[in-house]
């Protein structure tokens, strides 16, 4: 999701959906949820009530005993958002493309949930932040996406029948051991003639929240800008 607006030379990309999550893997778990329901119950209303949260949007999802299986969720219809808790991570997903064209709302969205986290197991700790940004757009041009494609391709293999190159992707460590990054351009099998583009990194858990979504959406501008595109999300 970009905050500022990107050269005239690049394609747009015209988002017709979309699929934004950021996972936070914990250790050691956050036992304390199972057993503090009271007080998860009260931290999520408390942090999510400005999203419009309401008692009867929030569901237990658990199907048996097994701690592994424990899953909280706070449903925030006004923004095709959740948030999700289980023992192990932390997850917020929206399918909503205004709210992934929000940084300020995502960010908003992410720290509260965390806070959440926070005040009822204290003691877990995030080992890894991992942001996915996945979306399926139109583009101005028919073949665009097929081009674009086949121009990252150096060699196929021979023989008959040809093979054409649907799509691509590429992969990237970060400087300093400090994470890694994926980026994959295909085909969109939704949108006819447009693409499938999702940019996926994962972040050190010893940065905030709020740091490892900044560095997530530089590595998106960064990824887009590199293969051409605008990506315009809905208003």
């Amino acid at each position: 999701w970009e905050e500022e607006a990107v050269g005239s030379d690049l394609t747009p990309v015209e988002v017709r959906q979309t699929d934004l999550a950021y996972y936070a893997a914990l250790d050691p778990p956050a036992f304390a949820l199972a057993g503090r329901w009271v007080e998860l119950q009260s931290a999520m209303y408390a942090h999510l009530q400005r999203f419009k949260l309401r008692l009867s949007d929030i569901k237990v999802e658990s199907s048996t005993a097994n701690p592994g299986d424990l899953s909280v969720v706070c449903w925030m219809f006004n923004y095709g958002a959740l948030a999700r808790y289980r023992l192990d991570r932390v997850e917020v997903w929206s399918n909503n493309p205004r709210l992934a064209g929000d940084v300020g709302l995502v960010r908003d969205m992410v720290v509260q949930t965390m806070e959440v986290l926070r005040s009822v197991s204290p003691d877990s700790r995030v080992t890894v932040h991992t942001v996915n940004a996945a979306l399926h757009g139109a583009l101005p041009g028919q073949g665009e996406v097929a081009a674009r494609v086949a121009s990252y391709v150096t060699k196929r293999p021979d023989g008959p029948p040809p093979l054409t190159p649907s799509g691509v992707s590429f992969l990237c460590e970060f400087p300093s051991g400090e994470g890694q990054g994926s980026i994959i351009l295909e085909q969109s099998t939704l949108v006819p003639g447009g693409a499938f583009l999702r940019v996926m990194s994962e972040h050190l858990g010893s940065l905030s929240e709020s740091e490892a979504l900044d560095r997530a959406t530089g590595f998106f501008q960064a990824a887009t800008t590199r293969l051409g595109l605008d990506v315009v999300w809905g208003t």
